[in-house]
């Protein structure tokens, strides 16, 4: 599966930014915060406003590759974590879809 081949890159990409991650932004933080920008994005692409959205969605996607890695880098890891991050996604999901 292309997940297979592409995890170990996105590993090395986001492993060195999570060194420059701050110690009290945690990977819910960070989930959160996707979530939000996500909402932001849909706003602002139902407005048509997709020079901003298109930004606001890469920065969604950054987030959102980014949270993993820090709650592995961390030790973080935990089933809330990824059931807020599963969550986050269907309710994006919809929201962009509407």
């Amino acid at each position: 599966m292309l997940d297979d081949i592409l995890r170990p890159i996105k590993e090395v990409v986001c492993g060195a930014i999570v060194t420059y991650i701050p110690s009290y932004m945690t990977p819910n933080v960070i989930t959160l915060a996707s979530g939000v920008v996500g909402v932001v994005c849909a706003i602002f692409s139902y407005y048509e406003l997709y020079s901003i959205a298109l930004i606001l969605w890469i920065l969604n996607r950054i987030l959102d590759g980014i949270d993993g890695v820090v709650a592995r880098h961390k030790g973080l890891q935990s089933d809330f974590g990824g059931l807020l991050d599963l969550y986050k996604f269907i309710h994006l999901n919809s929201q962009l879809d509407t």
